[in-house]
This record gives structure tokens, sequence and C-alpha cells, in this order.
């Protein structure tokens, strides 16, 4: 039984997969510490963690924590017998049963790697689409393309940028009117957000975008994840957009598995618990995770360059439940 179907059996729910080897669920304790039941998948569950606990000296395996309602704990074993009185098999067990065939640390924990692979959903990498119809980058050849290359400016967005990513418009088909921002894997166009020169209008490309991470480069060793493409334009390089305000789990895996020592988190200002969500899913995979907050009604294209360089030099690190309650209070 894969981890992902114990999970489920054990909480009675659907199961949100946040990383290959992170969950998330629905907290069976809520509804007694908070007075209302989880709905929004606030628990997070790491089977595959590992520690050896200092007063018993035995390895415990597994690891939970509510954002909500603060349940947290370690072992599988603790786990289940809180869940007991949900499911009669006992849960995890086939899990606890593999960690035990080990000789060793080291054979334990290549038995949890083997099973977090088969646990995991396939995360196919992004598939190469093309340009929509009318795509144009000649700026001054149209009225069109004048005022789309007007609108860039006004957004922050350099020359060098315009050219870098290979920013376009269509002065015809489905996407007429419209600023094209392409999104590049190893030169491949994979994804594009299209923008409307003369309304608040967003269109984005026919496909999804369930692992899609514009300006994403593994050989940085620091990144700061953003929500929007403007916003990550405005980090400079090392900014990553996430094309919305909430990590999708294919993203978090690319994110995980990339090697990056330092990831900032820089969203909209009204996007905080989304952040907070994304630092705790971060967290425990990446030495620093860095939450930088810029005040009211804000966001990385509509503070100055000064603002921004002030709020990730006063930016919170994240590691322990403190740091969490303190950065929320600072927000």
């Amino acid at each position: 039984m894969s981890v992902v179907n114990q999970l489920e059996n054990a909480f009675g729910s659907d199961i949100i997969e946040a990383t290959e080897t992170e969950f998330r669920a629905n907290c069976p304790k809520c509804k007694d510490s908070m007075g209302a039941s989880d709905t929004k998948y606030h628990l997070y569950v790491n089977p595959f963690k590992k520690r050896r606990n200092n007063v018993t000296g035995l390895m415990e395996l597994g690891t939970w924590n509510c954002f909500r309602c603060s349940w947290r704990g370690w072992g599988l074993e603790k786990l289940g017998a809180n869940l007991e009185e949900e499911t009669t098999a006992r849960p995890f067990q086939s899990l606890l049963d593999l960690l035990e065939e080990g000789d060793d640390d080291r054979e334990g924990d290549n038995i949890l790697l083997e099973v977090a692979q088969k646990s995991k959903k396939a995360n196919d990498s992004p598939k190469g689409i093309e340009f929509p119809k009318g795509y144009r980058t000649d700026w001054s050849d149209s009225l069109t393309g004048q005022a789309a290359h007007k609108y860039l400016k006004s957004r922050g967005v350099s020359n060098d940028q315009i050219s870098k990513y290979k920013m376009g418009y269509c002065s015809s088909g489905v996407y007429a009117g419209f600023i094209i921002l392409p999104v590049f894997e190893a030169d491949v166009l994979v994804y594009f957000v299209a923008r409307s020169i003369f309304d608040k209008v967003y269109k984005n490309a026919p496909v999804s975008s369930k692992n899609i991470l514009f300006n994403f480069n593994p050989e940085l060793k620091t990144i700061c994840l953003t929500e929007g493409i403007f916003d990550a334009l405005s980090v400079g390089r090392f900014g990553v957009a996430m094309l919305g305000k909430n990590m999708k789990g294919a993203q978090a895996q690319r994110i995980i598995g990339g090697g990056f020592e330092t990831v900032y988190i820089c969203l909209d200002d009204d996007a905080q618990q989304n952040a907070l969500n994304i630092a705790n899913t971060l967290k425990d995979h990446i030495p620093n995770v860095i939450m930088v907050t810029l005040g009211p009604g804000n966001d990385p294209n509509s503070v100055t360059k000064a603002q921004l360089l002030k709020a990730f030099t006063d930016a919170t690190k994240i590691e322990t439940n403190f740091d969490t309650l303190r950065w929320m209070l600072d927000a």
C-alpha cells in the first residue's frame, strides 16, 4: 500500500501531496481546540523524516505539524494511535515494517527513499509549446507595438529584460492587444502569460501551469519566489514567479530538488498566509527560508528599489514556530 493510501485510510479523507516526501491533510484535532473543523489541509505530515529520541535513544520515523491548531509531534506510531478511532487498520504499519528491515541507518534511509519515490505522482518536465498566432517583437512597426512597449516600460521592465525573455505582443488572433510574457525551460517555450495593454485582463497559455516556474535556474544558490512575472522581474535575475499565490506540489518538488541554499519568499501584501504556507513547506528541506514583507497594499512591482532593498534587509528567517510568530507580528 502506498504512503498516500495509508494516509488517506488513516485520516479518512483525501490527501494533498505538497512535495515528494511531505503531505497535507485536514487536521482531526482542530475541531476540539479551534471550535471548527479543518477544511483547508493545515496539517503537514512528513512520514519519511527521521530523528533519534534524546530520551529513549530510539529512532523515530515521521513528523507532523498543524499550522492552525499547533498539534505536532514525532513518530508514526504516536500519530497512528491518535487516529486509531478513525480506522480499524494500524496506520502506517507497512511503512514501519520497511524501516525495521534495514540493518542500519544507511539501509533504512535507502528503503525510505525508495518508498518515497514509489509514492509520488509522476512529475513530467514542462513540454514545449508554440507562440500564439500573431506574436510579434517589432515594437515600433505598429501602434499596438508602441503601446505595448510603453506599457512594459511603465511596469519597470528594461529593454535588456524584454530582449532576454523574448517578450512580444499580438496584433491579431485570440491574443490581439495583449503583451506576451514567455516562460522558457532550456530555451524551449513551455508557457506564456498574456496581459492586455488596455485593461487589467490576463490570459494564460492553453496548457497546465502546475509545474511551471518563470526564470527557474537551478544553477543559482539563491532565488526569490514571487507571484507574478512582473514581480519576479522587479527582484532581478534571482526572481522566480510561481504564476499565482500558491505553490503547487510539482513546483515545490522542483524547488526542493533544485539544491538551493536560500529561498526568499516575497509575495503581495494580501497573500501573507500563502507565503507562510510556502515557508512551512520549504523550511525542512532548504537551509535558509526567508520571509520578505513589503507593507500594506504593496507588491514587488509597486515599490521602489530602495524600499525593496530595505524589505530584504529586514526579512525574517523561518526556522522555528517562534520565528513564524515573530514574522506574523511584524507583517
